[in-house]
């Protein structure tokens, strides 16, 4: 999975809605928060939430540091859950922006897989 800045740009013009949430969270985010934004995201059959991006429009980016160590939330996220995990990382314009998706990829399927992007702007 390779989000391209283009489909960030895509994603900022959207609105909020059961599938796409926006959060500042310029310098943190409790990770309680992001498993229960993951869960519902992941029981709405899929979504993502964007952090380091202003809530209200015009959305400003203004980066995030939340998360220092992606892969140890991808593994708290793992471990959290019981669900497959995927992080990816992208750098535009010095500031760090992360967006976690949550996808459920069969009804017939036990588990859920989420997708964590981490965005940097």
């Amino acid at each position: 999975m390779t989000a391209t800045l283009e489909e960030l740009h895509v994603w900022l013009s959207e609105p909020e809605g059961e599938r796409l949430e926006f959060k500042e969270a310029k310098a943190n985010f409790h990770f309680e928060t992001l498993t229960k934004y993951c869960a519902a995201l992941a029981n709405e059959g899929g979504g993502k939430i964007i952090l380091g991006v202003t809530d209200r429009r015009p959305r400003r980016v203004v980066g995030s540091t939340a998360f220092e160590e992606p892969g140890r939330t991808v593994a708290g996220l793992i471990n959290r859950l019981g669900i497959q995990i995927r992080a990816e990382e992208i750098l535009h314009h010095h500031n760090f922006l992360a967006a976690i998706g949550a996808s459920f990829p069969s009804l017939l399927c036990s588990r859920t897989t989420v997708h964590l992007q981490a965005v940097f702007y």
